[in-house]
């Protein structure tokens, strides 16, 4: 196939930037030297930041009503534990090195769909009567917030990469199928997502050392 010809053979891939740009190196220092999630002011930052630098705001289809700073405050006050249960769930993620289908899968997909219904919780608002039903996915925006946390373990979802990955990958299925019946709360699109980024690593480009923000770069049109 022609794109993979031109991603094998391309500098970008034989000389491989661990981070692609100085404004990807900020917003990896910040969430590496800010992780937690115990300060809304630092929270709302980075949502804000890593959803403008990637075109998927929180804000996005939701309306121009919405206040993320007010939004955290209220879930702080209401449901602290959501915030606080994300940093031990990105603590016991970030030490994963490279992700496989059979090593610490089940932690990342699920905590991908616990920061989509998290970020659910911060759009939803009974006194806003003009939010959309229903509540768009945030699937997009939690794959990249996520990866900045923790980068060897979260691939990015983007609907580019996501379409250029299924005209690769569709003659070469991932052997593995994963579903809600086997890790509960996921979602689907993401976790297929997921697949088929590992599948492309390893037995396509046949190079299990190349990193998800690699994929990611290459795919979107990096080579």
């Amino acid at each position: 196939m022609e794109i993979i010809s031109k991603i094998l053979c391309s500098d970008n891939y034989v000389n491989k930037s661990p981070d692609y740009g100085f404004g990807n190196k900020i917003l990896y220092k910040m969430c590496n030297d800010f992780p937690k999630h115990d300060d809304i002011d630092i929270v709302e930052a980075k949502i804000w930041l890593i959803g403008r630098a990637y075109s998927a705001t929180l804000e996005r289809r939701v309306g121009p009503k919405f206040n993320l700073n007010k939004s955290l405050q209220h879930l702080k006050r209401n449901d602290s534990k959501l915030l606080y249960n994300i940093d031990d769930r990105i603590d016991e993620i970030r030490k994963i090195t490279k992700l496989t289908e059979n090593s610490d899968i089940e932690k990342v997909l699920t905590t991908h769909k616990y920061l989509i219904d998290f970020f659910t919780k911060l759009i939803e608002n009974p006194d806003r009567p003009d939010i959309p039903i229903p509540i768009p996915q945030k699937r997009s925006l939690a794959s990249k917030y996520l990866h900045f946390h923790a980068p060897n373990a979260f691939f990015i979802y983007d609907s580019i990469v996501n379409q250029r990955l299924r005209t690769i990958t569709r003659t070469s299925r991932s052997p593995i199928i994963i579903t809600t019946e086997q890790f509960g709360d996921i979602d689907n699109e993401y976790t297929s997502h997921v697949l088929r980024c590992i599948n492309f690593r390893d037995n396509i480009l046949l190079n299990n050392n190349i990193t998800p923000r690699q994929i990611d770069y290459l795919l979107y049109g990096g080579y």
